[in-house]
Order: structure tokens, then C-alpha cells, then sequence
């Protein structure tokens, strides 16, 4: 991040009386870490701020217990001053209705590295952060489509900046640096093993590389094995979310072509409803799910998993040939202009809403979008 952007971030950020750091719906672990790092930086400037993220704190593994966070879900119209800041989301859509509502009333800051940018104008995209001398680089959001977390682009403010960032923070952003590349396959956290297995691409990737071999020098190896397995939640399933990993691949389907494999939760399950829905765990599991389906045979394309989270049915994806987005709009193009839905995320990984729980109006949709299968031809 060049540093008049990191300067201008701070300036907004120290001038306010209070700050709300908003994660995205379906909150990961690079949304509420990035999201720490930042509130745990205000704290250190006497800056009031509050972390809002729609999922269950205790299965983020937060550690910082002295930070306010509110779940999304809780969330009430206040008439304090205050700015907003988005961390790892820069779409209207990734954010529930109560707090897209509330965001309405407040100016917006934030960081993103995804290119689906529609929650103001005033934002910057930047493909290589390490050469940006003719950047105008003073907006309200900044948004890096070449960096492989948010929690990478918060480290580089902070660099930026020239602040030397605490223990805690180094433990939070690494967390949350791993756990989106472990989830694009470009590293693998083994919880049984306790080990960072780093892709090529990874280490290829020198700004991503950079910042991991900065943040490992400042912890020790207990706090890197506790990384590990926060990401890694499938090294500890209990015996009901066993059962789900093997729902999945008992449920598994494919297109007429072969090309899309997918795995469809209906909105009634019972088995999704004792899980609790959408966490962290389901999550893990599901996205180690469509890495395997995928890597499994030539042939597939694409794989998707199909469920209900909160009003909502949605669907995760992963993409062989980082072309999911472009998939996305295939789809959007081909169904029903009035369908209530939106979509977006990587290259390679992302998700889709439908704004309906109506059994048939699910149906529907799962079939629409499993009958552009043609686009993979």
C-alpha cells in the first residue's frame, strides 16, 4: 500500500470519535482477523471502535477478549458519530439487510482484495502494490485485486506506516493470511500433523510470501500450531460433523456433461439445522470438499455446494481454470433477470445469494444455474 493511501487511512481513522469495523456476511477468519488487527491498532491510539461479523464468535477462535464485536444479527441504529470501515468486502450484497441498511447512514472507508467494488465510487484498484509511485492513492477505499488476503493489506498499512505491529497482531493476520490461501489450495494447513505445506505459487507470489515470512519470525511455534489448527477444523470433527463430510460426498451429483459436480443441502435439512448452519466448521469442511471433488478428476470444471444461511440460499463454489466469475455472469445472463440473486468473489473461489428460502424458488435456481453447464464446454 503506498503510503499516502496508509497516511490517509490514518488520518480518517484518528480524527473519528468512533469506528465500526464491518466484516462480510459469513464472516471468515480474514475478515475477523484483518478486523482485529485494525481494532486492536485503535485501541492503541484511544480510538473507540466495535467489530460487527454475522458469525458465531466463539468458532472464530477469537483470542482478544477485551475488543467489542457485535454479531451482525444484534446489530441496532445508534446516534453516535462515527465512520465505517469494511475489511475483505466491497459489495453491498455481502453484508446482511440490517447492516447494509445501517452502513446507509455513515461515510465508508474500507480495504478489499476482490474486484467487485459497489458500495461507493470513491475506491482505488491497484494490481501490483509494490509499484504504485503514480498512484493518486487518497479515496476511501482501497481495493488490490492482486493480493491474496485482506489481512496481507492491512499488514502493508501498517508498514507503511512505519508502526510495529504486536504479537496479537502478527498471530491475528497470519491467521487470516493462511486460512484464504489455504482455502485457494495455495498452502495446506495439516492439523493432525501440525505442518504449512507452501505451494510453489505461493512462494512465487512474493508479496504474499513476503508477509508470511514476516509475520512467522514474530511468533513461536505453539502460536503457529494453534494457527494451524484454527484452519484446519476438520482434524477434530465430532461424530455429527463427520456425518455431514459424508453427506456431501454421499449427495454428490454431476451435470449432463460431467462438468459441474455439486452437492445440494436443502433448506429443511435437519442435519444442516443441528450444525448450526453456517460457521466456521461447515465451511471448512465444505471447502475441503469441492478442493477434493475438483482435484479428483479431469474433467470437472467447476464444483458447488448449495445451503441455507440465515433468510438466505447460497451457494460456495471452487473453479479449475480461474473462470468463475466469468462463469458467474454466464449465468446471470441466462436465468431470470427478475431472480433475486447476486454473485461474485475469486477467479478461482466465490459464492452466490439467493434472497429466498422458498423450497421451489431453490429448486429453481439450482437447476438454472447447473443447466449453463455448457459454458465449461
Amino acid at each position: 500500500m503506498p503510503h499516502s493511501q496508509a497516511q490517509y487511512f490514518k488520518n480518517v481513522l484518528l480524527s473519528a470519535k468512533n469506528v465500526d469495523i464491518i466484516c462480510h456476511e459469513s464472516t471468515d477468519k480474514d475478515s475477523s482477523n484483518s478486523a482485529l488487527a485494525l481494532a486492536q491498532y485503535l485501541k492503541s491510539k484511544d480510538i473507540n471502535s466495535r467489530i460487527i461479523l454475522s458469525q458465531d464468535i466463539n468458532s472464530l477462535n477469537i483470542k482478544d477478549k477485551s475488543l467489542t464485536i457485535v454479531q451482525a444479527k444484534d446489530l441496532k441504529p445508534d446516534n453516535k458519530e462515527k465512520i465505517v470501515f469494511c475489511v475483505d468486502f466491497s459489495s453491498k450484497e455481502r453484508v446482511a439487510d440490517n447492516v447494509s441498511d445501517y452502513i446507509k447512514n455513515y461515510k465508508i472507508y474500507g480495504i478489499d482484495h476482490h474486484c467487485d467494488t459497489d458500495i461507493t465510487n470513491d475506491f482505488i484498484c491497484i494490481e501490483k502494490p509494490l509499484n504504485t509511485n503514480s498512484i493518486d492513492a487518497r479515496k476511501a477505499f482501497y481495493v488490490d485485486i492482486s493480493a491474496k488476503s485482506a489481512s496481507a493489506i492491512i499488514y502493508r498499512m501498517f508498514e507503511a506506516l512505519g508502526e510495529n505491529i504486536s504479537k496479537l497482531q502478527a498471530y491475528e493476520l497470519l491467521s487470516g493470511l493462511l486460512s484464504d490461501c489455504n482455502k485457494k489450495g495455495l498452502v495446506q494447513c495439516d492439523g493432525k500433523r501440525e505442518t504449512i505445506t507452501l505451494s510453489q505459487n505461493f512462494i512465487e507470489d512474493k508479496n504474499s510470501f513476503e508477509i508470511f515470512k514476516k509475520l512467522i519470525s514474530k511468533l513461536n511455534k505453539q502460536d503457529i500450531k494453534e494457527i494451524i489448527k484454527s484452519i484446519d477444523l476438520t482434524c477434530n470433527l465430532t461424530p455429527l460433523e463427520k456425518e455431514f463430510q459424508k453427506y456431501l460426498h454421499k449427495h454428490l451429483q454431476f451435470s449432463k456433461n460431467g462438468k459441474i459436480a455439486y452437492s445440494v443441502i436443502p433448506p429443511n435439512s435437519r442435519l444442516w439445522s443441528d450444525l448450526n448452519e453456517d460457521n466456521s466448521t461447515t465451511s471448512t469442511i465444505m471447502n475441503r470438499f469441492r478442493q477434493e471433488i475438483l482435484n479428483s478428476s479431469h474433467d470437472i470444471k467447476a464444483v458447488l455446494v448449495f445451503y441455507k444461511s440465515n433468510q438466505n440460499y447460497r451457494l460456495s463454489a471452487h473453479c479449475k481454470q480461474d473462470n468463475l466469475l466469468e462463469f458467474f455472469k454466464y449465468v446471470q445472463n441466462h436465468t431470470d433477470k427478475n431472480i433475486p440473486q447476486s454473485m461474485g468473489g475469486h477467479p478461482n473461489r466465490g459464492g452466490g445469494k439467493l434472497k429466498s428460502l422458498n423450497e421451489k424458488d431453490c429448486k429453481q435456481w439450482i437447476s438454472d444455474i447447473i443447466s449453463c453447464e455448457d459454458f465449461f464446454d
